[in-house]
């Protein structure tokens, strides 16, 4: 969605500079991300300089939106040109997505950073700046060289970054986090350091996430406990993504997880009421009425292939025999009894 305003996109640039998180004096990199002969403290160097490069630049572009091609002139009125309120995120990650790098320049293929300059989807937002021209040229202000670049040409060219010769090695090297892809607005627009403790296809603790450290340790127990206990009947995670820096989403097959700091809500898919409904009617009362009071027929389509007329749970209803449920989570004891309905209803997984 488009910003209304340039005071609108400037609150959006403001917020997520705010966010962004401190980098501690040393941190855990696991030897994946050390490309280009770096060694763990040359990575901590260039990812600090990284990090000190974005909020710079975003202070910048607060302070002067239009030197920046932010905003434009539009039949006499100011609008705002992206959507985006990470244009130069973006802009680093499709030219080291682009690229490689050695002995610390980057090579950058001219056709493929095109794609993503017109917009081919980046990670898991497919959101991109309308102003990369505008962009580029501004690097060289901040100690950046580039050769060859020719906008809206599939051109190759090089990016030299002489003041810090890790910091185009490490924006390379993070882009191989998986959470550059899933978390583009939370672990890695943030800055959270705690992504690089793993080998780039590993999943973070969940407390190491940006999102964990803003909330209290009861939903943290919750969702720790969940995913060990889920994983011991071999129920894993089958995706997970970060709508906004402080809320995610996990999947488990049958049980989605919804969190934020302030609150947990879980989905539940409930399937066969008829084959089961002894069981379903043994459960303790408040999941029982949560499922006897929410599989009535929605109407949703005509010919719905789930549809099931009857009686069921003592009435004559109509209802879907496939119910996805906002089940209760306001207890940590709730998710053995979710782990107690999934074995019951689907059978225990091998691991």
């Amino acid at each position: 969605m488009a910003y209304k305003s340039t005071q609108e996109m400037i609150d959006h640039l403001k917020h997520y500079n705010f966010i962004i998180e401190k980098i501690p004096e040393t941190f855990e990199v696991h030897g994946e991300y050390l490309i280009d002969g770096m060694i763990a403290g040359d990575f901590i160097l260039g990812y600090k300089e990284y990090r000190d490069l974005i909020k710079n630049l975003n202070e910048r572009m607060i302070a002067s939106p239009e030197s920046f091609g932010l905003v434009a002139d539009k039949k006499g009125i100011e609008k705002p040109v992206n959507t985006i309120h990470y244009p130069y995120l973006w802009l680093f990650i499709a030219l080291a997505r682009s690229g490689e790098v050695r002995k610390g320049l980057l090579y950058v293929n001219g056709a493929e950073f095109l794609a993503y300059a017109k917009g081919k989807t980046l990670g898991s937002h497919n959101a991109y700046p309308k102003n990369i021209e505008s962009m580029i040229n501004k690097l060289s202000e901040y100690g950046f060289d580039i050769t060859g670049y020719k906008h809206r040409e599939p051109v190759d060219f090089t990016i030299e970054y002489k003041s810090n010769p890790y910091l185009l090695p490490v924006i390379k090297a993070s882009t191989l986090s998986q959470y550059q892809a899933k978390s583009l607005v939370s672990d890695y627009a943030c800055f959270n350091a705690l992504m690089f403790k793993t080998a780039p296809k590993e999943k973070m603790l969940f407390p190491d996430t940006h999102t964990a450290k803003l909330m209290p340790q009861h939903l943290i127990e919750f969702i720790t406990t969940a995913i060990s206990e889920f994983g011991k009947i071999g129920l894993n995670q089958m995706a997970e993504r970060h709508h906004k820096h402080n809320e995610g989403w996990m999947k488990f097959k049958y049980y989605q997880i919804y969190y934020s700091p302030n609150n947990i809500f879980t989905l539940f898919d409930i399937t066969n009421h008829e084959i089961h409904e002894k069981y379903l009617e043994s459960l303790p009362e408040k999941y029982f009425n949560t499922i006897k009071d929410h599989i009535n027929c929605k109407t949703c389509r005509k010919n719905c292939k789930t549809l099931r007329v009857g009686e069921l749970f003592g009435k004559k209803r109509a209802w879907c025999n496939s119910s996805r449920l906002r089940f209760p989570c306001d207890d940590i004891n709730d998710i053995s009894i979710v782990i107690d309905i999934i074995t019951t209803l689907y059978g225990k997984k091998s691991r």
